[in-house]
Formats: C-alpha cells, sequence, structure tokens
C-alpha cells in the first residue's frame, strides 16, 4: 500500500507541472497578443456613455452662459448710463426694444432746448443688442429709465428678460432700477 500512495502522489505531482507550464505558456501568449474584442468593446461602451453624460451636462452650461451674458449686458448698459449722468450732471436714459427677436438697448443724453421748451434726446453711443437666443419679455408702452444728475431714476424699470426657446420652467431674470437709481438682477 506503501507502494500506490508514493505512485499516486507522483502521478497527481507530475500532472501538476504540465498544467502549470502550459498555463505559464498561454499568459506569456495573451499578453503579446494585445486585448480581446470583448474588452475593447467594453471600454469603448464606457467611453461612450461618459460622453453622453457630458454633452447632456455642457447643454445647461451653455444656456447658462448665454442668460448671465444678457445680463451682463443690461446692467453694464444700465450702469453706463447712470454713471454718465453723474459725471456730465445731465440726464440720461436708456431705451429698450424688442425688433423681432433682437432684444436692443440704446442710451441717449437728454437736454433742454430752451427756445422751444421741449427735451432733445441725443443718442450717445451705439444700439447694444442682446446675444443671441435672448429677448425682452413685457415691455410696455415707453420702455427706458431716466436717470437724474443725482444718480436717482427719474423713471422706475422692470424688464423681464428670458430665452426665445427656454423650455418650461427655465428661469427668467427681471432686471428693476428704483427710484434711487440701484439695479437689481432677480
Amino acid at each position: 500500500m506503501k507502494k500506490q500512495s508514493i505512485i499516486k502522489k507522483t502521478s497527481v505531482s507530475s500532472l501538476q507541472s504540465p498544467v502549470s507550464s502550459l498555463q505559464s505558456v498561454v499568459c506569456s501568449l495573451r499578453s503579446s497578443q494585445g486585448f480581446t474584442l470583448l474588452e475593447l468593446m467594453t471600454v469603448m461602451l464606457i467611453m461612450f456613455i461618459m460622453m453622453g453624460a457630458a454633452a447632456v451636462s455642457l447643454r445647461g452650461v451653455v444656456r447658462g452662459a448665454g442668460v448671465s451674458g444678457a445680463v451682463s449686458t443690461v446692467r453694464a448698459v444700465l450702469t453706463q448710463a447712470r454713471q454718465q449722468a453723474i459725471i456730465k450732471q445731465q440726464e440720461t436714459a436708456v431705451a429698450f426694444s424688442q425688433v423681432g427677436d433682437i432684444g436692443q438697448m440704446q442710451m441717449s443724453a437728454i437736454s433742454k432746448d430752451w427756445e422751444n421748451c421741449t427735451k432733445v434726446n441725443t443718442l450717445v453711443g451705439p444700439v447694444r443688442s442682446l446675444p443671441d437666443g435672448m429677448i425682452f419679455e413685457g415691455l410696455g408702452a415707453s420702455p427706458k429709465v431716466e436717470f437724474k444728475p443725482d444718480g436717482s431714476a427719474k423713471t422706475q424699470l422692470s424688464i423681464t428678460m428670458r430665452e426665445r426657446n427656454a423650455p418650461s420652467g427655465a428661469a427668467n431674470f427681471t432686471i428693476k432700477v428704483t427710484s434711487s437709481g440701484k439695479i437689481e438682477i432677480k
């Protein structure tokens, strides 16, 4: 019986060495051949999913950049008009209009014609337009704000801006000019 157990041990150990040597050969061949098609397809699928998620999130970023750019443009025009009224000690106005799909702003200096007892609007600077896709909403009969020489507003203003093709529930921005001349954005 002792001989049989020795034979069995020898035969099992002799089988293990060819199996392990075969595994090492397969591993070395596999590492030199590269990746399998399944592995490549899996990596590509993960990459496409990540690119799709990035594209969806970037769409919101781009939309937000257009809105913030429009808000900055309107604030800059109103601030410039107020500063000009204070510096030149002259009433200054900003008129808003919606020409088709384009929201526009025009600043003018207001002076008095003493001979005819009328006000004269002298256009100051170029017509400024909102970025593409942004529109003014709810413009009244004469949507303008007039700043007095002390910086306060002779006429108050409240204008809403939004994206032309914005989905329902998208943010609107309201720009208000108070009687003290403060420019608020909500």
